[in-house]
């Protein structure tokens, strides 16, 4: 297990089982590492690249990125966007208050996936061939979707839900104050079950 505390740091996490960093004032940058992650920053980026596992990040008041992962990932910030790319997951949280949040992959059909933000804007990116059950919520943002669906229900003003493909994945992207965005990604990745 790879514990510490920091001011900044990068860790090449290849080969550890558990990785716990926290950080006040400096960025956290891990690469690889394999099983429960669990990376905090109070003033600083935390970044994540190629790891497998239980990721859980935060930061209070910068950006969040994880990228080329797989497991369930768990990711927050207080007033930093949110970025997870190439990931790879069946369960996934990112929750902002006052950042955008954007998420680009694979979507399994049994999977869970939340996206929400008070005030930035939100962006899935997903393959043309997704299959999935959409819950949108937006009070004071635009909504945009860029598949070919029908809004099955529209339960209140600003709240739709719809199906992209036969249905499968249950995703639920919500935004009070910003746009909320359901995008294709250029190339299909085949979803394989996350670690």
């Amino acid at each position: 297990m790879l514990r510490n505390r920091l001011f900044q740091r990068l860790v090449e996490a290849h080969g550890y089982s558990a990785i716990a960093v926290e950080s006040v004032n400096g960025d956290i940058l891990v690469r690889g590492g394999r099983g429960t992650i669990g990376l905090e920053s109070v003033e600083g980026t935390v970044t994540v690249q190629g790891a497998r596992g239980r990721i859980t990040v935060s930061s209070v008041n910068e950006t969040v990125r994880v990228s080329d992962s797989s497991g369930e990932i768990a990711a927050e910030s207080v007033n930093g966007s949110i970025s997870l790319t190439g990931i790879r997951s069946d369960y996934v949280s990112a929750s902002s208050v006052n950042g955008a949040v954007t998420y680009e992959g694979a979507l399994t059909r049994d999977g869970s996936y939340a996206l929400d933000s008070h005030n930035g804007d939100i962006e899935l990116h997903v393959p043309a061939d997704t299959h999935a059950n959409i819950v949108v919520s937006t009070f004071n943002g635009e909504f945009e979707v860029d598949f070919p669906v029908q809004v099955r229900d529209r339960e209140a003003r600003g709240r739709f839900q719809f199906q992209i493909g036969n249905g499968g994945a249950h995703v639920e992207l919500d935004s009070f104050g910003g746009n909320v965005r359901v995008l294709r990604t250029r190339c299909s990745r085949n979803p394989r079950r996350s670690d």
